[in-house]
């Protein structure tokens, strides 16, 4: 399961070879299994270059030029994700918002809500 969630993320195959030194990594064929149960450095490192971001461009802003990414730090009553959709977290708090975008598109956003001094513990 660790590999085809690795696959998802963009990770490749590290070695394909099952008689070669077990890598240690979720995503190395191997003869011996017994430590590649879960990602390594490598696979970490893999997923900062494909996933990190070294300059000043964010997806959000790029994608939706004209519509003002949620502003960093505001409480939840400032936040513009746009319509609630009716689809609720187990608290009761809205999860899925949607509004229109630039050219005709529709931007979803899904919150995943946290702290405020609840127990939850996603």
């Amino acid at each position: 399961m660790c590999q085809e969630v690795g696959h998802t993320f963009g990770l490749n195959h590290q070695d394909e070879t099952f008689s070669n030194p077990n890598l240690g990594s979720c995503m190395d064929y191997t003869n011996d299994p017994s430590t590649n149960q879960h990602p390594n450095q490598h696979d970490y490192n893999q997923l900062v270059t494909i996933y990190g971001h070294t300059d000043r461009t964010d997806s959000y802003t790029t994608q939706f030029a004209g519509i003002p990414a949620p502003r960093s730090g505001a409480n939840n009553d400032d936040e513009d994700f746009g319509t609630p959709t009716g689809k609720k977290d187990s608290h009761g708090r809205d999860i899925l918002f949607v509004k229109p975008a630039a050219g005709g598109q529709t931007l979803y956003t899904w919150v995943n809500w946290a702290g405020h001094g609840n127990s939850d513990k996603h």
